[in-house]
């Protein structure tokens, strides 16, 4: 992927509720962070409190569908996050398709956060503030860790994961439930976006991609984030910052 991995990488295998702690804790510590750096309105963080209140309960209904988790800590230590029995409950602890998958695209997300400091703040919860506000981050970097994820995935197994076209055994009531009221939320943020980073990085017959090394470049630059428009209109993206990364063509 032309990107380089932290020189230390730790991987915890935690209970759910010592999980749920994490999560929980490392989110106040972010709010507090982006409080004190920014100095935003009392109302804005109100509001944010006021969301991240309701996070320990959430967590408490859906953990076993968030799997692993990236985590960038405030030293700069770099740690994925897992409950093992979520990949229970979800039908992947025996499944080594998807649990190649999952840990490939947790590389990935370290791979992109060592490589743009920006990535530091694009779930700020002040989005406006940190000048994430009209990109469309999310499904940027998601799709590009499930785009990259697969092709590792892919050489570690020494074939396409699930070309088999089996399913999933195995999932417990809860984790079914779950995964159809935020299946669609998911699949816009992971897998929608497979398509656009076909054609900008691979290219196509009409439009040729920029390749992995020119691609990369546009970590550096916040204006190089596309617009929920541009995800949907490689082409125009392309268009946008071709001369954005040096490409004149």
């Amino acid at each position: 992927m032309g990107m380089e991995l932290p020189s230390a990488l730790t991987i915890r295998l935690l209970t759910p509720p010592a999980w749920r702690k994490r999560v929980v804790d490392n989110t106040r510590e972010r709010i507090a962070a982006e409080v004190r750096d920014l100095a935003p309105d009392a109302s804005a963080v109100k509001k944010v409190n006021q969301q991240a209140a309701f996070q320990p309960f959430a967590l408490r209904l859906m953990w076993m569908q968030l799997g692993p988790r990236t985590v960038r800590l405030p030293d700069g230590a770099a740690e994925i996050w897992l409950a093992p029995e979520s990949l229970r409950h979800t039908g992947l602890y025996h499944d080594e398709d998807e649990l190649t998958l999952c840990f490939a695209f947790g590389l990935i997300g370290h791979a992109q956060q060592l490589r743009s400091p920006l990535l530091a703040t694009v779930d700020s919860p002040f989005q406006h503030e940190r000048g994430w506000s009209g990109r469309a981050a999310v499904p940027f970097v998601g799709g590009h860790a499930t785009w990259g994820g697969t092709q590792i995935a892919t050489k570690i197994l020494g074939r396409i994961p699930h070309e088999d076209g089996k399913s999933r055994q195995g999932q417990s009531l809860q984790s079914r439930f779950w995964g159809k009221l935020f299946g669609p939320m998911r699949k816009a943020t992971f897998e929608d976006p497979l398509t656009f980073f076909d054609q900008v990085i691979e290219g196509t017959d009409a439009e040729p991609g920029l390749g992995i090394e020119r691609f990369n470049g546009v970590w550096a630059d916040i204006e190089c984030f596309p617009t929920a428009e541009e995800m949907s209109n490689p082409r125009q993206w392309l268009k946008r910052v071709r001369p954005l990364l040096g490409d004149e063509r």
